[in-house]
């Protein structure tokens, strides 16, 4: 075998490596987008499990956002007040998922769980009082996503 020989099988086994570096580092970057995308999915759920748990834990916190949701006029204007403060937290997460699933980040069929949650709250009595004092704080595209909807678009119903 002469050089020039041995200089050829390099080359081929030089191409084959940067091959198969290629394609490791091909997997390696659909591992990480898939893993990336697993963390954006956990967070906005635990993000709204969090307001639920706190609400399951504080039973005059839960008994404030229930007389919020069916009977917001009948609240003191400090229980307004905090009933509203509780409706920005849970829209914006909302409005952050939607925003991830808008951009692509978020997969449909996640997105339209955390829709019916949205909408279930956007058709009570407190989540329409709390729309008209608030909506303004809300990026257009969110805003246009609830208007356009109507209460038949909720499927499911906000008691147990």
């Amino acid at each position: 075998m002469n050089i020039e020989s041995l200089a050829n099988y390099a080359e081929v086994i030089g191409g084959a490596t940067v091959i198969v570096s290629l394609i490791y580092v091909g997997i390696q970057i659909r591992h990480n987008a898939k893993s990336s995308q697993s963390q954006k999915n956990q967070c906005a759920h635990e993000s709204l499990a969090n307001v639920s748990m706190e609400l399951a834990l504080d039973e005059n916190l839960a008994n404030l956002t229930g007389r919020g949701f069916t009977a917001f006029d009948q609240l003191t204007s400090d229980e307004q007040f905090r009933f509203i403060l509780l409706m920005i937290t849970v829209f914006r997460r909302h409005e952050n998922i939607y925003y991830q699933y808008h951009k692509g980040l978020l997969e449909a069929e996640l997105w339209e769980g955390y829709k019916q949650s949205l909408l279930l709250y956007f058709y009570t009595t407190g989540g329409q009082e709390f729309w008209k004092l608030r909506r303004l704080h809300f990026f257009k595209l969110f805003q246009n996503l609830l208007e356009l909807t109507s209460r038949s678009d909720v499927k499911t119903e906000l008691g147990v």
